[in-house]
């Protein structure tokens, strides 16, 4: 008898330690937070869906759930199209909606639903559910384009 408390003792013990795990695994920052954090901020991408690689642009996503983004299409050194997008983010776990709410300007209302695959503190990769496109972006210091080089 004095075997089976000890074993149900034993097994008690663990049970409570990786209760404790757990618990304190629940207790941190959850995985949209933390997502959500590491996405705040201004990223610096190239090329579109179905584009050549000669588009560049900049989005920023604020804290308050807002973001703006401005493109820009170069034939060489000159910007041949420029437009800027406004509207709100969300994140759930790996899961991001962009829903655009003005583009140059113009109300408009569509979403964007990308799965994230990737996120450092510097780059970021997250892929567009509706044609698989996976847009790969790099942290930028400031809303401003770098300087351009011919080719990209």
């Amino acid at each position: 008898m004095s075997q089976f408390f000890s074993l149900r003792s034993r097994i008690a013990a663990i049970l409570l330690v990786l209760g404790g795990f757990t618990l304190a695994g629940c207790g941190g920052e959850d995985v949209t937070t933390k997502t959500r954090a590491g996405l705040l901020g201004i990223w610096l991408g190239h090329g579109q869906p179905g584009e050549i690689n000669n588009i560049v642009y900049l989005i920023n996503f604020r804290d308050d759930g807002t973001f703006t983004s401005d493109f820009r299409e170069y034939e060489g050194c000159n910007v041949s199209q420029n437009h800027i997008e406004s509207g709100t983010w969300s994140v759930k776990e790996n899961v991001q909606d962009i829903v655009t709410t003005v583009v140059d300007g113009q109300k408009v209302n569509f979403t964007n639903v990308y799965t994230i695959e990737r996120l450092t503190p510097t780059e970021h990769d997250a892929r567009l559910k509706t044609d698989n496109y996976l847009f790969s972006v790099t942290r930028a210091d400031k809303f401003e384009f770098p300087p351009c080089r011919e080719g990209t």
